[in-house]
């Protein structure tokens, strides 16, 4: 939508308004700090899970896991996230 604005002579948007303006300025910085400690948070859990998948792929880890832990089923020498998360905290805890 545009807005004709007299002092501009041509065209200018509207500017949105985001979230934050409807917070009170105290309470904006405690907004912002929060919101940074969940995107670190979750930044943090995507790369555990992406070492802990690429140690479910190594062919090595598998056989030692294998060799402590019965599993039901066999996989091709691949085990399951879960299981390499069972493993770990079991033994280095």
């Amino acid at each position: 939508m545009k807005n004709r604005s007299s002092k501009e002579g041509g065209c200018a948007y509207k500017k949105k308004s985001g979230p934050l303006t409807f917070i009170c300025e105290e309470d904006r910085l405690s907004v912002l700090t929060t919101v940074e400690a969940i995107e670190r948070f979750v930044l943090c859990s995507e790369i555990s899970m992406g070492i802990i998948q690429t140690i479910a792929l190594n062919h090595a880890f598998v056989e030692m896991i294998e060799q402590h832990r019965y599993l039901r089923t066999s996989r091709k020498g691949k085990v399951s996230e879960a299981t390499v998360i069972d493993y770990l905290r079991k033994h280095l805890s």
